[in-house]
């Protein structure tokens, strides 16, 4: 976990190169956020207008949780802002909200049974994992709470016909949560474009194995995100500047 803002800009610069080269970016339409350390109502987010491959840590911009700009260059998307400001008002301990518009994660998410317990790595998210009815864009309050009761005290959720969405305690937790969703979405997108009839994983196993992944997302985060900066630094060198 980032123990200052500096800390933070890198960690959130570097999960928008990551999101871009992962290829889950969506122009200059995506937004992440992260809280800023020891100001529980201060956010760093996205300037409105740059792809993820662009951003870096000192182009992060600082609102409040209305999206009222407190320090940088804006503008923020202020249609998109009410998702992220609404999750982490009412969920004070996510200091990392994550949202994309992924084809495989929003082609699941348009599917009636959404994510299926097809793969070891879809079983690891599944029971940790809310759903949310399309409604617009979300930008009126009922809307937004509304979300933030279909997320509860998930670590991840579908937003139906719109895309994934995911938070954590740091922005190494939620990013770790991201790509265990999207790898689950992907393999389900190929699974059943294959024509052939799927197994899926029955109730016991399933709930075997989310009882195994309670805990998870934290200490592999701690292994993994370490290794994930090396190869944000390797590829994209100005994402700290």
């Amino acid at each position: 976990m980032a123990s200052n803002e500096a800390e933070q800009r890198r960690d959130l610069a570097a999960a928008h190169r990551l999101v871009a080269m992962e290829g889950w970016d969506d122009l200059v339409f995506t937004m992440l956020s992260a809280r800023v350390p020891g100001e529980p109502d201060r956010l760093l987010v996205t300037p409105y207008g740059k792809m993820c491959a662009q951003v870096t840590a000192s182009s992060l911009v600082k609102t409040d949780l209305d999206g009222h700009i407190v320090d940088g260059v804006g503008p923020i998307d202020e249609v998109g802002f009410p998702i992220y400001g609404a999750i982490h008002r009412f969920r004070p301990e996510v200091d990392c909200v994550l949202h994309v518009h992924s084809l495989d994660g929003v082609a699941v998410s348009a599917q009636a049974r959404g994510l299926l317990p097809l793969s070891q790595t879809a079983l690891i998210i599944c029971n940790d994992l809310g759903y949310h009815d399309y409604a617009g864009l979300g930008d009126d309050s009922a809307e937004q709470g509304r979300l933030v009761g279909d997320l509860g005290d998930h670590g991840a959720m579908l937003l139906r016909n719109h895309g994934p969405l995911t938070v954590g305690k740091c922005v190494a937790e939620a990013f770790l949560r991201l790509h265990v969703l999207e790898t689950a979405c992907s393999i389900q997108v190929r699974a059943l474009a294959g024509g052939s009839e799927v197994t899926e994983v029955g109730a016991d196993v399933s709930a075997a194995v989310a009882s195994q992944a309670l805990g998870l997302y934290g200490p592999a985060a701690e292994i993994a995100w370490p290794a994930l900066l090396e190869r944000v630094k390797a590829e994209h060198s100005d994402f700290a500047d």
